[in-house]
């Protein structure tokens, strides 16, 4: 089976594709907070189940739903609303120290239609190799204002459409993190099939004045 690892800045993703057994998708989450999604179909999507790597190593999960607002699971509070880790969702992680969690099973369909309401919606990316944030996002047809993410060793990574173009240093979407984007109406997200390359500035030179490369 085809064993492709990627190191991105100091983030780490390992996807495993395997015609023989259960695909396997590994994340390296670091101290402290962390964006992170995943894109494995899993019989149990419970927190206990989804999370159960990085056991006793893990603070805080929470997340964002539409109509619902912040939901999360804190160790130290008797009450919690966050029981269920669905892979619809991206995910902030506070861990105690920096660790891997892996999950097995299969892939899901990178183009299976993801409903975003108007206002804030916390995203995962399905895809299983790195691309483009504009070719990631054109079924949206730019209905967005703003995204972003966060870096290990590097802080907030975001893109904003009322911003001059170099300013935005957001540039990529990849496997294991998870995305807040603000939409200007509801929409269906869907990934492309196969990710387009990812461009940066530096890299396309002249951009449009909605900082999709070009």
């Amino acid at each position: 089976a085809p064993d492709t690892w990627a190191n991105f800045g100091s983030y780490l993703f390992d996807a495993i594709w395997d015609c023989d057994g259960p695909d396997e998708l590994c994340c390296e989450l670091c101290e402290g907070w962390n964006m992170w999604s995943y894109n494995i179909v899993v019989p149990d999507s419970s927190r206990e189940n989804v999370l159960q790597t990085i056991d006793l190593n893990y603070f805080a999960v929470r997340s964002g739903l539409c109509d619902y607002g912040s939901i999360s699971w804190f160790s130290n509070r008797p009450v919690n609303d966050l029981s269920y880790v669905p892979n619809t969702y991206g995910y902030d992680i506070y861990m105690l120290q920096t660790d891997t969690i892996c999950l097995s099973g299969e892939f899901i369909d990178p183009t299976t239609p993801i409903y975003l309401c108007e206002g804030w919606n916390y995203i995962p990316y399905w895809p299983s190799s790195m691309g483009g944030l504009a070719p990631a996002l054109a079924s949206l047809d730019g209905n967005y204002s703003h995204i972003r993410t966060m870096q290990c060793g590097y802080g907030v990574q975001s893109w904003d459409e009322s911003r001059p173009v170099e300013n935005n240093d957001l540039w990529c979407m990849e496997p294991c993190k998870g995305y807040w984007i603000n939409m200007k109406s509801e929409d269906t997200l869907i990934y492309p099939a196969e990710p387009e390359g990812c461009f940066t500035l530096a890299k396309t030179g002249a951009s449009s004045s909605t900082g999709r490369a070009t």
